[in-house]
């Protein structure tokens, strides 16, 4: 049978988008194949990582260069891995150019964007997460006569698990709720505002803080005088994320640089209110299904977003559930199987 090295090193952070999007279309490319040995690249051997223990899929814990495969699928725009016979049919995922939008110098930018283009160019086959991405890295790099593919993620979130309410929010409480790595273009700091107009409300913002951005968010919060409102969760795992989409008044993504948006996603696939920012690829994986922010000024967003949730919604708690079942890792497994078969 023909192989497939596929780079599931991100994997050792299950709270990176990147993590979790290994660690899925890994599951359901080895549910869905027929046709390859699946042979999945690790950073360590004691992760738990169930998709290689329970499917007995070959790992390899080195991250050089491979001798040999069919295919070699570099899941990301960032992969180290590397083959060295040049028949090898590589496959290149890149998720985004979001390191444009940091304060880099434009040197390293363009460093960034020179090591990207030397994988396209040694790639078959290039695929997107969005028409955003593909769109962006066409007009800031050469694909030439590439192929390319827009692929879609699927949504993590198991909404039939157990919820757990989270421990640091008073009982029946209401609260905002967002959720990301904090970090400055996830654009946390600017819903701080919004407490001043919704006195009696909560905003919860969970994932890794331990960046110096969230001392940004602290530093607001006291400035306006909201630090009693705000809870920043940190860490929360997917039983706590569940039960804060499900009990939400609404959820807020104002982030600036998203290649999908998988919160969106999750947010959806429980029925939840959603408002985000306009930017990016938000409003081409939200479309009419959430609300946009139109202006993130801190006179302004607290009314707006008052406005947005005192409307009707266009769609029902049902609609919505229904349009996030569109975005699936089966359906996403499947189109990447089509692709590695078109390569052989």
């Amino acid at each position: 049978m023909y192989k497939v090295v596929f780079d599931a090193i991100k994997t050792n952070n299950m709270n990176s988008g990147l993590g979790r999007f290994c660690n899925s279309l890994a599951h359901e490319l080895i549910d869905q194949n027929k046709d390859f040995i699946i042979e999945c690249i690790v950073k360590k051997i004691d992760l738990n990582l169930d998709f290689v223990f329970q499917k007995k899929i070959s790992v390899i814990q080195s991250m050089f260069g491979i001798k040999h495969t069919s295919i070699l699928h570099q899941t990301h725009q960032e992969s180290k891995l590397f083959v060295r016979d040049k028949k090898t049919k590589i496959v290149l995922t890149i998720h985004d150019l979001n390191f444009l939008e940091k304060k880099y110098s434009e040197s390293k930018k363009n460093n960034k964007l020179n090591l990207i283009q030397k994988k396209i160019n040694r790639a078959d086959v290039v695929v997107y997460i969005s028409e955003y991405t593909k769109t962006l890295v066409n007009n800031y790099l050469k694909l030439e006569n590439k192929q390319q593919f827009v692929i879609y993620n699927g949504n993590t979130l198991n909404v039939n698990q157990q919820e757990t309410p989270l421990n640091s929010i008073p009982k029946n409480s209401k609260f905002f709720f967002s959720i990301g790595m904090i970090q400055e273009k996830k654009n946390f700091h600017v819903l701080i505002p919004i407490l001043n107009t919704f006195k009696d409300y909560f905003l919860i913002i969970a994932g890794d803080k331990s960046n110096s951005y969230t001392q940004k968010i602290v530093s607001l919060a006291k400035e306006f005088n909201v630090e009693k409102q705000l809870i920043l969760a940190g860490t929360i795992n997917d039983s706590q994320k569940l039960w804060l989409y499900k009990n939400c008044e609404a959820f807020l993504f104002p982030s600036l640089a998203e290649g999908f948006g998988l919160p969106v996603i999750e947010a959806l696939s429980v029925g939840a209110k959603v408002v985000a920012s306009n930017k990016c690829s938000l409003p081409e994986i939200g479309k009419n299904y959430i609300h946009y922010f139109n202006s993130f000024e801190p006179d302004k967003i607290g009314t707006e977003l008052y406005e947005i949730i005192s409307k009707t919604e266009l769609f029902s708690s049902q609609e919505k559930i229904d349009y996030a079942k569109t975005y699936s890792w089966k359906n996403a497994a499947l189109e990447y199987l089509k692709i590695y078969r078109s390569l052989i």
